[in-house]
């Protein structure tokens, strides 16, 4: 009987043995599972990884790609564009109708016996361009020109003058039409108040140095839809003695015929311009 007690003991204690190496085994098992598995969840992860940076990669190359095709594309429309404004420039510098005013006295400059000055200019407009000028307009602003004036203040006017002419045009066109070396004339008669005169006296002296016409010609052609001007600042004066460079300053009182008076554009005062 004590044998037989033994004996399951032995069997207990190797049961006992069996199921902790059982266990043990489990456990192992269940390790190298959870390992293999951290291991497909590493490799899981990294192969995300890298397919959200290959697509970050490839989403850039194409932002990039669209970005210098547009660049592309931009800067091919601003070489088309820039081609074809230099070649309507071209068009209008070479078939363009130019018009340009020269003036010469017509009449006597007389004083009055209230000390007003008249006097009358005759404007010829001619177009030396290559296509019809239209809705040509002329308006002239007649000053005296007396001593210590600003130098900037013709041009001045000049301009007040042209951008009130460009203005008026554009809502209501109006004019001559001029065909290539056409011409027309207009005759202007100018008058002076004793107040005027009495301001640009030379001095105390009884003389003046004499007129200045300052304006612009506004004109249209067919196949620009803005207006041209061609400026101008012209000075009047008496002409010079034999032997001198400076005009004879204009007596007041005195009446002067038209082939005493010389009208000459002043280019010192930027007495010109085109566009």
């Amino acid at each position: 009987m004590l044998e037989t007690e033994a004996s399951r003991e032995r069997w207990s204690v190797r049961f006992a043995l069996t199921a902790v190496v059982i266990s043990l085994g489990a456990l192992l098992v269940t390790f190298l599972q959870l390992r293999s598995s951290d291991r497909a969840v590493q490799v899981a992860e990294h192969a995300r990884q890298d397919a959200v940076t290959e697509a970050e990669r490839q989403r850039v190359d194409a932002k990039n790609t669209l970005d210098q095709q547009r660049e592309d594309t931009a800067a091919a429309l601003e070489a088309q564009t820039k081609s074809a404004k230099t070649a309507t420039q071209q068009l209008e510098m070479s078939e363009r109708p130019w018009v340009v005013v020269e003036f010469r006295p017509s009449a006597p400059l007389e004083f009055s016996a209230d000390g007003s000055m008249s006097f009358e200019v005759l404007a010829k407009f001619t177009n030396i361009g290559h296509s019809v000028a239209l809705n040509v307009s002329l308006f002239p602003l007649t000053t005296l020109d007396g001593p210590g004036g600003r130098p900037e203040e013709p041009r001045e006017r000049q301009k007040d003058v042209c951008d009130r002419m460009r203005k008026t045009g554009e809502k209501f066109p109006h004019g001559e039409t001029l065909f290539p070396n056409d011409f027309t004339y207009y005759s202007f008669p100018l008058r002076f108040s004793k107040e005027d005169i009495d301001k640009v006296r030379i001095g105390k002296t009884d003389t003046i140095s004499g007129l200045m016409v300052v304006g612009c010609v506004d004109y249209t052609f067919s196949f620009s839809p803005k207006h041209h001007q061609t400026g101008y600042i012209f000075n009047i004066n008496r002409f010079a003695l034999p032997g001198q460079s400076m005009p004879q300053p204009i007596r007041i009182g005195e009446t002067l015929m038209p082939d005493e008076l010389v009208i000459k554009r002043s280019f010192v005062l930027g007495g010109f311009y085109a566009d």
